[in-house]
């Protein structure tokens, strides 16, 4: 299983819970989409997923908390709901990208 899969999956775990959209974003990205490296991703969503990183650190980061939360708390409701519908598209294409065991790797 690719880190890269895992880690989008357990995002969109996050992102379906019942809290705010910025608190889903916020735990999805934080703690499991910021850990992962361009090369970790797929080449076909490399691009997008620099932009996804570029725009969850452009905010300061406060005493005690993080430049993601700060970026969050700036970004309008429109922008959340972008980075919402980007991470479901690179999860989709990690998906389409995943390399399937084969039954023999299975036994």
């Amino acid at each position: 299983m690719s880190s890269a899969w895992k880690s989008f999956h357990l995002a969109m775990y996050a992102l379906s819970s019942g809290d705010t959209q910025r608190e889903r974003v916020l735990r999805a990205y934080k703690l499991h989409l910021m850990r992962l490296s361009k090369k970790d991703v797929p080449a076909e969503i490399r691009e997008q997923f620099e932009r996804l990183q570029d725009d969850m650190n452009r905010g300061p980061a406060k005493e005690g908390e993080c430049a993601v939360k700060n970026t969050l708390n700036l970004m309008a409701d429109d922008e959340i709901r972008l980075i919402i519908n980007s991470i479901i598209r690179m999860y989709d294409a990690v998906t389409r990208y995943q390399p399937i065991l084969s039954l023999k790797d299975k036994h």
